[in-house]
């Protein structure tokens, strides 16, 4: 059992529901299935698709992340979706004996990796902590707060997959413990901020308004800017201090 609250939501130490806003739902240990150099989860709805309506959902949805028209995610292989998978497979250079088997997923799969690589921005956790981060990217005139991201010690996250505008972004990360209180080091909060004032909320959050945080329930918060200088990706490092 663990908390869930409304709508999007964070909550560290989500064993115990101290928040009356929240509840305890049952959650279900999920393990992957290695399948070649690849790992993979099917997750289906239990009243709409069955296993093989399944598959073809998923590959029209991969489909269409590599911009291909195959027509709506509904689990039918009809004209639109078969023209789309034709031509991705002919473009790929495979025919597999089954259209939306493993062998499809995994090439699917390694064309989106590939298209997405070194593309977007890339936060990476080099602490011996938990580091939560929020970043702000500059959208329509103004800036998007957007949070909160997790990344384990020793892991990466991209949590914008879109070429950067080669101007500015803005990142905010402070390392935790696994019941949430924020580390220090040598008395020092182990927070990477700088000077630019996004508001934040405590669970997941996207704001494009940042005048008076206060007055609409968020978190005044000091994200650090960063200068793209025409880049169009970016790897963000959280170190210790005297990590580099």
């Amino acid at each position: 059992m663990r908390c869930v609250g409304g709508g999007d939501f964070l909550i560290a130490g989500a064993t115990n529901c101290n928040n009356p806003s929240y509840r305890l739902e049952s959650f279900v240990d999920v393990q992957p299935k290695k399948e070649g150099d690849d790992f993979r989860l099917t997750l289906s709805e239990e009243a709409s698709f069955d296993r093989k309506q399944a598959a073809i959902a998923g590959t029209q949805r991969l489909l269409g992340m590599l911009g291909y028209d195959a027509g709506p995610v509904d689990g039918v292989m009809g004209a639109t979706s078969k023209a789309a998978l034709d031509r991705f497979l002919a473009a790929a250079g495979i025919q597999p004996e089954n259209k939306t088997g493993p062998q499809v997923f995994q090439a699917l799969s390694a064309e989106i990796r590939a298209k997405q690589a070194g593309v977007g921005l890339q936060i990476c956790n080099e602490t011996r902590h938990l580091v939560w981060t929020a970043i702000g990217i500059p959208e329509q005139g103004g800036i998007t707060s957007k949070g909160w991201y997790k990344i384990g010690s020793g892991e990466c996250v991209r949590p914008h997959k879109q070429p950067l505008d080669g101007q500015v972004i803005y990142s905010f990360g402070e390392a935790v413990d696994e019941n949430g209180p924020i580390i220090s080091a040598d008395n020092i909060p182990l927070i990477w901020d700088g000077d630019q004032v996004l508001c934040t909320k405590s669970t997941r959050f996207s704001v494009r308004v940042h005048e008076n945080c206060e007055a609409q329930g968020l978190t005044p918060t000091r994200f650090r800017r960063i200068d793209l200088r025409g880049a169009k990706s970016q790897t963000i490092r959280y170190t210790e201090p005297g990590g580099g």
